[in-house]
């Protein structure tokens, strides 16, 4: 991949890119463009994009940064798909310039770009574009591997758009143990949830956030599985015999994902109260937090949760001091 490149569009734009950072600078006539909401900064993000899935044929060459058109601050991405005609996806963008660079790769299933490692991590891979009737498998492998690629699924020529709700639901976390052996998986606290839930080992769900530091977007993914089973309870007599502590557990989760995103939110809840329980299966998740914390005022914040957390459990009471 080239580090630096200058580039030039048909209606006289200079496009400076710079590969290291997967941005770019973009001129006219000398003038610095800064792009339609942006944040004051000239730096531009360039687009990465993967296509998987055997039937693509390559359009773009892979690997390098190229212009493609840029219509009404649309970028125009060409497709195919086996024999069928070109097709295009579009894609936002904050400059004014005719072209724009994109980068694109193509690989046939989601399991080789898991495969590629860090080559395809981080700038500027932001997009992965998936064949119609994709396999459900890999579909979740990218959703648990892969969680801040931007995902389209494409659909055939007058089909509906293939759900991937419907393919979530179907799709197995012993599927993604068999496709490519466990070990890697064993750190990845959503396919460990995906398992617990899988074999219905519900009392090792509430201890996941004490093994783990689990992020927000990682919490809303394991709320998506508890969602799913919640629904299909009343077509699947094992989960008809689960589904109080099914529901327990997404409220626990729930809670959780509050802590995460609005943590004023979670002092209101605490102020209103808990049942003991619920309580208690918290604390040890706060006492995680604050352990791992490294801001002083997140670490207070968090031991004045341990506090009320443990008045609601029941437990002794203590002085409330903060840490030193």
């Amino acid at each position: 991949m080239t580090e630096h490149k200058e580039l030039v569009t048909p209606a006289g734009f200079s496009i400076r890119i710079l590969g290291d950072r997967g941005v770019c600078n973009v001129s006219r006539d000398g003038r610095l463009e800064f792009p339609q909401g942006g944040s004051g900064s000239s730096d531009q993000q360039v687009p990465g994009i993967i296509f998987i899935g055997k039937s693509f044929e390559p359009v773009l060459e892979s690997n390098e940064y190229l212009l493609v058109p840029n219509r009404s601050r649309r970028l125009v991405i060409p497709y195919r798909l086996g024999e069928s005609r070109g097709r295009h996806i579009l894609l936002p963008c904050g400059s004014a310039s005719d072209q724009y660079p994109v980068m694109v790769a193509y690989f046939p299933s989601s399991r080789q770009l898991l495969d590629a490692g860090a080559s395809y991590r981080g700038a500027p891979w932001r997009y992965v574009v998936l064949e119609p009737h994709v396999a459900r498998i890999d579909l979740m492998s990218l959703k648990v591997h892969r969680p801040e690629l931007k995902t389209f699924l494409l659909k055939e020529e007058g089909e509906g758009a293939p759900s991937a709700a419907a393919a979530e639901e179907k799709v197995r976390a012993t599927d993604i143990v068999n496709q490519g052996g466990g070990s890697e998986h064993a750190s990845n606290p959503v396919f460990q949830a995906r398992l617990h839930l899988r074999n219905l080992a519900l009392d090792r769900m509430v201890d996941l956030p004490v093994r783990f530091h689990l992020k927000a977007e990682e919490v809303d993914f394991i709320r998506t599985f508890l969602g799913i089973m919640i629904q299909n309870e009343r077509e699947n007599q094992e989960l008809e015999q689960v589904k109080d502590e099914l529901k327990r557990l997404d409220g626990f989760y729930g809670l959780l994902s509050v802590a995460l995103q609005d943590p004023d939110e979670f002092d209101r809840a605490l102020e209103q109260g808990l049942d003991s329980v619920l309580a208690n299966e918290l604390l040890p998740v706060v006492r995680n937090m604050r352990s791992m914390s490294q801001d002083r005022e997140q670490q207070i914040r968090f031991w004045e949760w341990e506090y009320r957390l443990n008045e609601l459990a029941g437990g002794e009471k203590s002085e409330k001091n903060p840490p030193k």
